[in-house]
């Protein structure tokens, strides 16, 4: 009985041995999905603010480089003017 009874006991023993690792594998690999799904939420929580600023700065870019065009093309008409007043003032 003794017997009986210390070979059930080891293989108890060895049954809980062979479930704890996929159980351990299992909640590891749980945990390893929520930390994931948590770390994405943060990554897009902070993609947003990124994300408008970009916007805003294309805004910036576009008005800035009309303004810039506008400068220029009102420089230059500006400088054919003159250039075209010293020619007659020359004359």
């Amino acid at each position: 009985m003794r017997e009986e009874l210390s070979r059930l006991s080891v293989r108890n023993k060895s049954l809980n041995n062979e479930l704890t690792e996929p159980l351990t594998q299992s909640s590891l690999a749980k945990l390893s999905v929520e930390l994931l799904e948590f770390e994405i939420t943060q990554l897009r929580s902070e993609l947003e603010p990124i994300n408008t600023n970009s916007f805003w700065l294309e805004g910036e870019l576009f008005s800035s480089s009309s303004d810039i065009s506008e400068l220029k093309s009102n420089f230059t008409n500006e400088k054919q003017d003159l250039e075209m007043k010293v020619a007659d003032t020359q004359n």
